[in-house]
């Protein structure tokens, strides 16, 4: 299996009926940034959050990480710090389709160094 398929079993799981390669086509055409290898996926997205919900619009200040399947062990969030094309001030994400957490950029790359996984600050 590769990361892809695992983000759209994850999707299908999270959000019963709606189509993957929709919302990836969705999230693309509004500025998205995909990562895709055999091992990785990651959807992500500048967003601001009102009321608790990312909102795509032009003073997003938030990397939403919509998406996160790695199948080499490493820890989503810590991946992205690595290769986000930007920083923001915030990164968030859902686990499993639970509530959004949402951190500081400098806070997860400092917890990230604290736990060895080397993303940059």
């Amino acid at each position: 299996m590769y990361a892809w398929q695992k983000a759209a079993e994850e999707f299908a799981r999270i959000a019963p009926g709606k189509d993957f390669a929709a919302l990836v086509g969705h999230c693309v055409a509004q500025g998205a940034y995909v990562w895709s290898t055999p091992t990785e996926f990651i959807l992500a997205m500048p967003v601001s959050i009102r009321d608790g919900q990312p909102v795509h619009d032009d003073a997003g200040d938030t990397w939403y990480v919509h998406l996160a399947a790695l199948l080499n062990g490493t820890k989503g969030p810590n991946r992205f710090l690595e290769l986000a094309p930007f920083r923001l001030p915030w990164v968030a994400w859902n686990r499993h389709g639970g509530p959004l957490k949402r951190y500081r950029w400098a806070r997860v790359a400092r917890l990230s160094e604290r736990n060895h996984h080397g993303c940059i600050r």
